[in-house]
């Protein structure tokens, strides 16, 4: 009885940012189910959970709700987060890297070329799909250690729509819009 009770409590809905992710996730996909059975299916991320597409006891789905903040000492450094389905995490890490580890501004490190790797929604292959303004010699290299590339238009909103927040040591605030979607940074 008392173990019967502790999974009601697992499995009961909590709001966001309180609870394990475990909980919520298991919710989701049984609310997922009972919407099917009236008629409503509020999504289809389900289906690309697992490779067969099954929904069991302990399968965990795939999130891609990503939104960062990185942090300086103990104050906020970096804000991010990009649309973008299942290559959220990817265009996420390339844009930290590129204003981390390179000290790019961000509109300069929001138009440098992309990838995603994997199936889109339109296309699916699962490929290395690189932006035409990858250099060719770069394309040459990935194909020669076996990957399969192929193509997809300079700053194609499938390489994800990112915006990006830094705030310096000085306190100065510097945001850029990715050049991939039609939004904007505005300061006030």
């Amino acid at each position: 009885m008392a173990a019967d009770r502790d999974r009601r409590q697992r499995l009961r809905p909590r709001p966001v940012g309180r609870g394990p992710r475990r909980a919520r996730s298991r919710w989701d996909a049984r609310a997922g189910a009972a919407a099917r059975r009236i008629g409503r299916d509020r999504g289809r991320r389900r289906a690309r959970h697992h490779r067969d597409g099954a929904l069991r006891p302990g399968k965990r789905p795939f999130f891609t709700l990503n939104p960062g903040l990185a942090l300086k000492g103990d104050k906020p450094h970096l804000l991010y987060g990009t649309q973008g389905a299942d290559g959220q995490p990817q265009t996420l890490t390339a844009l930290l890297t590129r204003l981390i580890d390179y000290g790019l501004d961000p509109l300069e490190a929001l138009a440098r070329p992309r990838f995603l790797l994997g199936r889109t929604f339109s296309d699916g292959r699962d490929t290395l799909k690189l932006e035409a303004s990858v250099p060719e010699d770069t394309v040459a290299r990935l194909e020669a250690l076996g990957h399969q590339v192929s193509q997809i238009p300079a700053n194609s909103p499938l390489a994800g729509q990112a915006g990006a927040i830094v705030i310096g040591d000085n306190g100065r605030i510097a945001g850029a819009h990715d050049p991939r979607s039609d939004g904007c940074a505005l300061g006030l």
